[in-house]
């Protein structure tokens, strides 16, 4: 299942038959509330403003390097507030290897 705000973008035949091909459902937030879909609109809003409106790119593949560059220190170098302040590379670490799960080779 796939969860989207109600644009128009994604509602076009192609995406309508790939999602079909794949035997995927598309559920859609109520309009007017992007509260249901919380985690992606504050990563949007975040990607959005210290990427997208914050460069000129001259080529897709500069826009690939940039955003690839954020996203490394989105994951490995920033503090999240949410997760006290320590990167989520941190906290995952962390979670990890305070679990109790054998893995079997």
């Amino acid at each position: 299942m796939l969860r989207v705000d109600n644009g128009p973008e994604l509602f076009r035949q192609v995406f309508l038959a790939w999602m079909r091909h794949h035997s995927a459902r598309i559920q859609c937030i109520e309009p007017g509330q992007p509260h249901q879909n919380a985690f992606i609109e504050r990563f949007n809003c975040t990607y959005r403003e210290e990427v997208l409106s914050m460069y000129l790119f001259a080529t897709f593949e500069e826009v690939r390097e940039i955003t690839s560059q954020w996203l490394q220190a989105y994951n490995e170098v920033r503090p999240h507030d949410a997760l006290s302040d320590i990167p989520l590379s941190v906290y995952t670490t962390g979670i990890a290897g305070n679990s109790t799960l054998e893995l079997s080779s």
